[in-house]
């Protein structure tokens, strides 16, 4: 190329960038934006309405360029507004590294839509704070909408929302994004956006409208919100990686004296977490693989006594084919057992073929799943772990059924209710491991079945504090399970069934799970002199009384016989064994002496329990029948 030309070319390049710089606008930048829309003020002016933007007026400000993108033709898309504003700026915070952007002007007066393929980006603001957004965008409570996505494949990222009255971001169209951003805290994430942390959000957080597809709402953090943090009402949603309920590092503040969310009403000082999420659209997400795990804590509003806390997850009847996996519920992302104030996951309006899987629910104020609805079928309850230090509430005033680990009310059909989760009918411990035998729970036989084996505790509380197997019944419902740990004595198991198709139990489909079975523990058995003494006069026999600590099923003990009295001439000979049908607490053995003609001491029999691994040793292990002579 001719010098001359080339240097005309070289600056005709600079002129076009600098006038794009200096308009807020560098278009075909890079190949994922056709436009890119630059704010450099947080500067808003409501007069501005839809007409004035980047191009026809500075500064750029947020408003001024969703005006601008939202004019752009299709071959103009997709669009990126970024922010490069000055640390000269008047709202920039150099303690927080943010900028907040305070919208002006009342509900008359809200931004334009983002109508497809528009990105707003808060981390391309250079340079500011690592651990939450740079940009912040207060609605003062004047606004009704923050941001509301149309005509599909927009994106919000990495922006901190607050003030919005009905809906921080609508979502209606599909495709869309929902980024990293923070919804309903403070600006430096400590409290909820009202300063304070007992003063809620009055609306909701992300709202995907019916007939809106597809769209994904990950990593971000919500709290305080009074109608939902997140409501899934369209198809294929996906709700992922979020935090709700929690301050943004993930804690509760509570006073000293709590270990968890007390949930107690009308003191104006508790954390008020606010509500969960709702599904009412089918085939959603809420978690999925352990990397998109959300957690939800802390929630909680101050109503009055009478009302009913809001669970963390609330699937309606047409939310069939939701899939609730991995999430932590109770559970802060420092593993503390914070609680939630209402169910955890409530299916009491009747979904269909909905999956909850893996997921950790703890310390729930109700019950951690509950089932309702005379067509709920289908739903599948699969590897959860469900904790609780106090026993569930049981019947609450008004409700009709009682609180529990998975509660069904009145509606549930017979079939579901009816269906028992596999009995377990000998538990052997060893030193490798333990092994689980058991068949089908009482009723029909459940062939070819998934069983689940859970941990628990032992306690009063039923709970499933630990997944540790899962085996296939065979077709006559037996099934065997091992897991290479020994169980401890104190610790027990439960079970769950779920039906591999809509033939093993009749009246329900496949993947239907049963509730939570009875606790099964290794029997500890104990052995007393109920009558210490056996009399050769009149041949009164003297009595060994074999006790164990729970019946579930059929146990026979084994037992070494010692002392001074010799069998057969002395006494008839034991069996070394005793024998416990299913439900029988106490076995006696008698110690029947034989009147001889000698003339000799007092003699004694002593039954000692043997140690074996379908039953633990308690105490007292030994006991003493003396044979009195009467020569």
């Amino acid at each position: 190329m001719n010098r001359k030309y080339f240097l005309v070319f070289a600056m005709a390049l600079l002129a076009c960038f600098l006038i794009s710089s200096s308009s807020g606008v560098v278009r075909q930048a890079q190949a994922a934006y056709v436009t890119e829309i630059t704010v450099d003020s947080t500067e808003d002016w409501y007069a501005d309405g839809n007409s004035k933007t980047c191009i026809s007026d500075t500064p750029c400000t947020l408003r001024r360029a969703i005006n601008q993108a939202y004019q752009l033709a299709a071959g103009e898309r997709p669009v990126l507004i970024k922010f490069g504003i000055p640390t000269s700026d008047a709202n920039y915070d150099s303690t927080l590294q943010t900028w907040k952007i305070t919208l002006t002007g009342t509900t008359s007066y809200p931004l334009r839509d983002l109508n497809g393929q528009v990105t707003i980006d808060g981390t391309t603001q250079p340079p500011g704070r690592t651990n939450g957004p740079r940009i912040i965008i207060d609605g003062q409570k004047a606004k009704n909408y923050g941001f509301v996505l149309r005509n599909n494949s927009n994106v919000v990222k990495g922006v901190a929302m607050q003030n919005f009255k009905t809906q921080h971001i609508s979502i209606s169209s599909s495709s869309n994004t929902v980024q990293y951003c923070w919804f309903g805290l403070s600006d430096d994430g400590q409290t909820l956006s009202s300063g304070d942390e007992v003063t809620y959000e009055g609306g909701s957080g992300v709202v995907v409208a019916a007939g809106c597809n597809n769209n994904t709402i990950r990593g971000n953090k919500f709290a305080g919100f009074w109608a939902t943090a997140c409501s899934l009402n369209g198809t294929g949603n996906v709700f992922a990686a979020n935090r709700i309920g929690m301050r943004a590092d993930g804690t509760v503040p509570l006073p000293s004296s709590f270990t968890k969310h007390p949930c107690l009403r009308g003191t104006g000082e508790l954390w008020v977490g606010g509500v969960g999420i709702t599904v009412a659209g089918p085939n959603n997400r809420v978690g999925g693989e352990v990397a998109d795990r959300n957690f939800f804590a802390g929630l909680f509003l101050d109503l009055s006594p009478t009302s009913t806390q809001s669970p963390a997850i609330k699937v309606y009847n047409d939310g069939t084919g939701t899939i609730i996996k991995n999430n932590y519920i109770g559970v802060t992302p420092g593993s503390k057992n914070m609680g939630v104030c209402g169910r955890g996951i409530d299916l009491g309006s009747a979904p269909d073929d909905v999956q909850v899987l893996n997921n950790t629910i703890s310390e729930t104020d109700l019950s951690a799943i509950l089932m309702n609805g005379p067509s709920i079928d289908g739903v599948t309850i699969q590897q959860n772990v469900i904790k609780r230090q106090e026993q569930w509430p049981g019947a609450l005033p008004g409700n009709g059924f009682a609180e529990g680990a998975i509660a069904y009310g009145p509606k549930v059909d017979d079939p579901l209710r009816n269906f028992k989760p596999a009995a377990i009918t000998s538990i052997s411990v060893g030193a490798s491991g333990t092994t689980v035998k058991g068949t089908s729970g009482a009723g029909d036989t459940c062939e070819n079945c998934t069983v689940e084996v859970f941990l628990d505790d032992g306690d009063a509380v039923k709970e499933c504090t630990k997944f540790m197997k899962r085996v296939t019944a065979g077709s006559d419902g037996k099934w065997t399970a091992f897991f290479a740990t020994p169980l401890p004595a104190s610790q027990g198991l439960r079970t769950m069934s779920t039906v591999p198709d809509g033939f093993a139990i009749t009246g329900l489909k496949k993947g239907t799970t049963s509730n939570i079975s009875g606790l099964y523990k290794v029997p500890k058995v104990s052995v007393t002199a109920s009558t210490p003494k056996a009399y050769e006069a009149g041949a009164k026999a003297g009595v060994f009384t074999f006790t164990r600590d729970v019946t579930w099923g059929p146990l026979t003990v084994i037992y070494t016989i010692s002392g001074g009295a010799k069998a057969g001439i002395d006494y008839y000979a034991l069996s070394g064994k005793v024998s416990f049908p299913a439900g029988v607490k106490s076995k006696t053995v008698q110690v029947k002496p034989k009147n001889d003609t000698a003339g000799e001491n007092n003699e004694t029999v002593k039954v000692t329990i043997t140690d074996k691994p379908t039953y633990n040793l308690g105490s007292p292990s030994s006991a003493i029948v003396t044979i009195v002579d009467n020569d």
